[in-house]
């Protein structure tokens, strides 16, 4: 067996520094840049959130807009230098964008713009933080994994939309998938592995954080970062290979049932366990993508996760030996039991999917993302500060109509 990612020295690395409880936000037109996404600031909540009809039409003018302000950011980008980063606690905007940034006036979109293939990684790229190169890579191929989904859902989407509508569920708009990509495209924050070593904290998956230093005329966070947790996303596997899985079965230290319900446990071949990293990765990466856009409703990050599961839920996972594959086939199906009280049936009968290691949220579309969503946003406290005037589950529903398209 190879190195395990797992095994590692990691470096992680808490940011110190909270956000002031009097965050002022910039008040904004609807012409403002971003305004899509640019009042989702502290203070004001959801209260002046821009509503878009989505059957209308108006998603080709959102689309236009969108081009015609990376068109302004990349002017600015140009203009100003840039810095790579080294350390998480070193993520700032380099002194000249602080001092001299230069001010983005609105432009009027006109005519049709042809959308790009392919999503520029080259900044979110540079933003990653990482201790040694076996993470660096890992965080890398998540990045192109969450991209390439990315840049098949927008090349394909009148399709994709098309057989979605006739089958009765909903979808991302287009103009928001560009807003994901714009955010990567332009990403300006640390990207790496975080402290979760509080008890409050060990269970999450990763968080977008944003420091006491408000917002410049970009209506970007300066000292951002996007923290994911390593003990879900680099494990450490208890078994090596398959004979060791067997051994412990036949001796009783382990039940099928524990393979089913943690399935690092199986996941002895080093290609299968990358595949599996890399997916867990890229599913919270554009999770936390969406919130530094300015978005903290819940059900629109757990409505895009859901969008992204499930086009890889009944996907093969490459990288397992046909031994392993076939161990598992004999097995045959189980039910799995969630928290929640959800329950979903793992059926290795026909192979391994991805929905089969349990990295999906286990949600069902749109409804069942609003009600995910509404619940995370009860369940944290902050919340109540962050949107005061986001007061129930029909808010997380409306919203999300900003964002999704629905049969």
């Amino acid at each position: 067996m190879t190195t395990e990612i797992g095994k590692l020295n990691t470096v992680i690395i808490k940011p110190t520094e909270r956000p002031d409880s009097d965050i002022k936000v910039s008040t904004v037109d609807t012409d403002a840049f971003l305004s899509l996404t640019n009042r989702f600031g502290l203070g004001n909540g959801l209260s002046k959130v821009e509503k878009k009809d989505v059957i209308s039409g108006a998603v080709a003018d959102e689309i236009n807009k969108i081009q015609t302000e990376q068109d302004q950011i990349t002017s600015i980008i140009n203009a100003n230098s840039k810095k790579t980063f080294s350390t998480l606690s070193d993520v700032k905007l380099a002194e000249t964008v602080q001092s001299n940034a230069k001010t983005i006036g609105f432009v009027k979109y006109s005519g049709s713009r042809n959308i790009n293939a392919k999503t520029d990684t080259t900044a979110i790229k540079n933003c990653i933080v990482a201790n040694n190169s076996s993470e660096k890579q890992l965080i890398s191929d998540s990045i192109d994994l969450l991209c390439n989904w990315l840049d098949n859902y927008i090349t394909n989407y009148d399709s994709k939309i098309t057989e979605v509508l006739n089958r009765g569920y909903s979808e991302l708009k287009q103009s928001f998938l560009l807003r994901i990509r714009q955010a990567i495209e332009n990403m300006d924050f640390g990207v790496g592995f975080g402290d979760y070593s509080d008890p409050d904290d060990e269970n999450t998956l990763g968080s977008y954080s944003f420091a006491n230093t408000g917002y410049d005329t970009l209506h970007l966070n300066i000292n951002r970062s996007l923290l994911l947790n390593a003990k879900y996303f680099m494990p450490e596997r208890p078994y090596s290979s398959l004979d060791e899985i067997k051994t412990a079965l036949a001796n009783g230290d382990i039940e099928v049932t524990d393979l089913v319900t943690n399935p690092v446990m199986f996941l002895v071949d080093d290609e299968a366990y990358s595949n599996y990293c890399k997916n867990y990765i890229a599913s919270t990466l554009v999770h936390e993508i969406v919130h530094s856009t300015h978005i903290y409703d819940e059900a629109i990050t757990y409505f895009t996760n859901d969008c992204f599961d499930d086009d890889f839920y009944n996907q093969d996972v490459s990288g397992f030996s046909q031994e392993t594959l076939s161990f598992m086939q004999a097995l045959g199906a189980y039910d799995i039991s969630y928290e929640s009280g959800a329950t979903s049936t793992v059926d290795y009968t026909d192979g391994i999917q991805y929905g089969d290691l349990l990295i999906s949220h286990n949600l069902n579309g749109f409804n069942d993302a609003v009600e995910h969503g509404w619940q995370k946003i009860q369940d944290n406290p902050a919340f109540a500060t962050i949107l005061p005037q986001f007061t129930s589950k029909e808010d997380c529903r409306k919203e999300l109509l900003n964002f999704a398209v629905t049969a």
